[in-house]
């Protein structure tokens, strides 16, 4: 996948994922009107045709305003209404000192310092430059983060030129990784987004990281919050978009430099990926991903020999059904190559499953948090995957992995592990609202989620912001390649005999190397058992 990371070049819209320059963003504006006061006196812009309704000694003076003024009306944004209408209405929320705003935040006015016109209503920040640079306020490192109006109103507000949707601060200013979220129906994805970004503060400073939040993130968590005493979040609604969830990851370097990452997260149904319609809306979000977590409920979607519990077929058959539209559909993959984006396949509600674990160790991880990894003289965080402790529970988890989902896995994708946590870390009871008679999910007893990060540092490590503390099993050992003994010319008179693999050989023929296999030979032992964990 192409990858963007130099806002001087390009910038990826996490919306439409269209790519721009950072001099080229539009901005939402500080300063706005509406027809009631595009001037002083409130009259309207047909008053100055009619003789006699403006007084003539006022009439310059309130048409000048008047003008100046229609740049910053209220009104609905045609870029950015054409494109939340595929997803029925817009999701963005305002909040903080946006709530107590006249009008819906996305009503506020844009302007282009492109657009010779709007440059009018924009005060020159950068005398000494040319063109659109001229309007535009940069920050530390040269990258565009404002303009100002002609009435002194500084605005950061940028926005896509394209969709007109907000870019969250420092947008673009870091490599940027997006992440699709997916639940298949009754796996608790908005459980677990809402506990995974709860707590991913805490989680990543095991990694010596620090999680800031660049957009909206409260407003998700307290609008599905999971405690003690409060319903459960109810399933997403399909077909609708939610805002994505942006962070940037830091890590020191050196005394004196930092690394930021930028990581954002899509909140996708499952149902939004298996019927036609919605594939053309959310194919985008997953065919631009650089990692996807698949959520599946245990009792409805692992072949559990020994549970009772009647499942519908279709229900059963979902992920299945997500996972070759991800490959055939979204991904427009060929049919003889493999998906290689990260996949983490998430067995959610561990708890419900421990009684299938057989093996006491592995039972007693998948009931706990994960256990970070320290220096044992000086007790400090060690920033890597704990794979020796999660390969034991991984064993478990492919036991129970069975029948057409491991096969769709195997033969559609060559970069997948399975993972299992719990976001509540307790069992839930149904209750009835005596007044409106509905009925909702509680949790018995205080939420303690278990493991719900371990994915998402696999990730982390596929991306390669960690590493693993040792090799991390995969689900299915890998296929063996054939071995040569190849003879290679390394001097005018001399030759010499080593062992390869066939794509080793391969590379050294491209590259022009002077080899010649001389017999086929047997993989060694060390080379079959490096088969059994990921590159």
């Amino acid at each position: 996948m192409e990858m963007f990371t130099d806002y001087k070049q390009a910038i990826m819209c996490p919306y439409c994922f269209q790519t721009f320059s950072h001099r080229e963003v539009h901005f939402r504006m500080e300063s706005y009107f509406d027809q009631n006061n595009l001037n002083d006196e409130g009259y309207q812009e047909e008053d100055f045709q009619t003789p006699g309704v403006v007084p003539e000694q006022d009439r310059q003076y309130l048409l000048q305003q008047t003008e100046e003024r229609k740049p910053f009306l209220i009104k609905d944004d045609v870029c950015y209404t054409k494109w939340w209408k595929q997803y029925g209405e817009t999701t963005e929320q305002a909040y903080g000192i946006d709530s107590k705003l006249p009008c819906k935040v996305f009503q506020l006015p844009i302007l282009n310092p492109s657009d010779p016109e709007h440059q009018k209503s924009l005060q020159t920040l950068c005398p000494d430059a040319s063109g659109v640079d001229c309007f535009l306020g940069v920050d530390g490192d040269g990258m565009a983060v404002c303009v100002v109006d002609r009435f002194g109103q500084e605005t950061r507000r940028r926005v896509c030129p394209y969709c007109h949707n907000p870019l969250p601060i420092n947008y673009g200013k870091n490599n940027v990784q997006f992440i699709s979220v997916i639940g298949i129906t009754g796996s608790g994805k908005t459980v677990y987004l809402s506990q995974l970004l709860s707590g991913i503060q805490e989680a990543v400073a095991s990694l010596n990281m620090t999680a800031t939040a660049t957009t909206d993130i409260a407003n998700f968590i307290m609008s599905n919050p999971v405690e003690e005493g409060k319903p459960l979040p109810p399933a997403s609604v399909e077909g609708r978009f939610l805002q994505p969830m942006v962070y940037d990851l830091s890590r020191s370097l050196t005394n004196t430099a930092v690394r930021t990452e930028t990581i954002v997260f899509y909140d996708i149904a499952g149902e939004d990926c298996q019927s036609p319609n919605a594939m053309l809306k959310y194919g985008k979000f997953v065919q631009n991903s650089h990692a996807i977590l698949l959520l599946i409920d245990p009792q409805k979607q692992l072949d559990l020999k020994t549970r009772n519990i009647a499942v519908d077929g279709r229900m059963r058959m979902a992920p299945q059904v997500v996972l070759d539209t991800i490959h055939n559909v979204f991904l427009k993959l060929p049919g003889t190559e493999k998906c290689r984006i990260p996949l983490a396949v998430c067995v959610s509600k561990s708890d419900t499953f421990l009684a299938y674990i057989k093996d006491p160790e592995a039972k007693k991880i998948a009931d706990s948090d994960m256990t970070p990894l320290r220096d044992e003289r000086t007790q400090d965080y060690i920033p890597e995957f704990n794979a020796a402790e999660y390969n034991k529970l991984n064993q478990e988890i492919r036991k129970l992995t069975k029948g057409p989902l491991m096969a769709v896995l195997r033969v559609g994708f060559s970069t997948y592990n399975f993972f299992a946590f719990s976001a509540t870390g307790c069992a839930t009871e149904v209750r009835t609202d005596e007044a409106s008679g509905e009925s909702y999910q509680y949790l018995t007893g205080p939420a303690t989620p278990k493991r719900i990060a371990e994915p998402l540092f696999w990730i982390f490590c596929k991306l390669g912001y960690i590493k693993p503390h040792s090799p991390i099993l995969r689900p299915v050992p890998g296929e063996p390649e054939e071995w040569y003994e190849v003879e290679l010319k390394t001097g005018l008179f001399r030759k010499e005999k080593i062992r390869m693999k066939k794509s080793d050989y391969q590379r050294m023929m491209s590259e022009g190397k002077n080899v010649k296999i001389t017999g086929q030979i047997a993989p060694s032992d060390e080379y079959m058992e490096s088969l059994n964990y990921e590159e």
